[in-house]
């Protein structure tokens, strides 16, 4: 365990600030709106080697389009009766040679209806989640729940690359003190960041696997998922 951990965040001005992860976490903001599509999407996903990107842009162009889109991106490609070419649909060069059957597509667009619509998705950490989430529960379980932690760092430098990168220039950073801990788990953030958006379904099971495993990139910025009650205290007031 390393000596000093700190953790990015936004709070009032006191100068300690106490968090217990069984009301504050990461998860405690996320919306369920998506949830239809996201189960929609996996309905499809566990079945085919598919680009994890291919259904949200189907989802995005029947919220922005309606029945256009399905007429004219879908339907034009359409191979041999039996396929879509993802390349006609999305004119992606890292979609070109891939398939998915038809019943697969169908039933993914015929999920959405005037009960739950089509919605716009440009939340893609909802996604990840849900991919980090299922590998976790399948062969990490005794780690913790990514959406019931607090994310904290173990240097300044990696505090600031959080801040610049995920988290439009806002935040500030705060020295932690553990109070009660009840799970910890190191792991580098990396793998996620350089994850392209057109992996494949069993490519990115396979980097969030080695990200649950400890595996580490050549250029590591560690995040420690930490599960119990800390206290805070900003650094500027320190």
């Amino acid at each position: 365990m390393t000596d000093k951990l700190y953790k990015v965040g936004s709070y009032s001005e006191e100068k300690e600030i106490l968090l217990d992860t069984k009301h504050s976490n990461y998860g405690a903001n996320f919306s369920t709106k998506y949830n239809h599509f996201l189960d929609s999407y996996f309905n499809v996903a566990t079945k085919i080697d598919l680009p994890v990107d291919f259904l949200v842009f189907v989802m995005n162009g029947m919220a922005n389009f309606g029945n256009d889109f399905i007429n004219s991106n879908v339907l034009p490609a359409i191979v041999d009766e039996t396929y879509i070419d993802l390349f006609k649909v999305t004119q992606n060069p890292k979609h070109k040679k891939i398939g998915i059957p038809i019943p697969l597509i169908s039933s993914f667009i015929q999920s959405f209806d005037s009960k739950n619509p089509p919605i716009l998705f440009l939340e893609g950490h909802y996604l990840w989640e849900r991919y980090f989430e299922m590998v976790r529960k399948n062969a990490f379980a005794d780690l913790p729940n990514r959406k019931e932690c607090l994310f904290f760092f173990d240097n300044l430098d990696d505090c600031n690359y959080y801040i610049k990168n995920h988290n439009g220039g806002l935040g500030q950073i705060y020295e932690v003190e553990i109070l009660e801990q009840s799970k910890i788990f190191k792991g580098d953030m990396r793998l996620i960041d350089e994850i392209d958006e057109s992996i494949t379904y069993n490519n990115i099971v396979k980097e969030t696997f080695n990200y649950w495993d400890g595996k580490s990139s050549s250029n590591p910025i560690f995040e420690y998922l930490f599960e119990g009650k800390c206290k805070l205290k900003n650094l500027s007031q320190i």
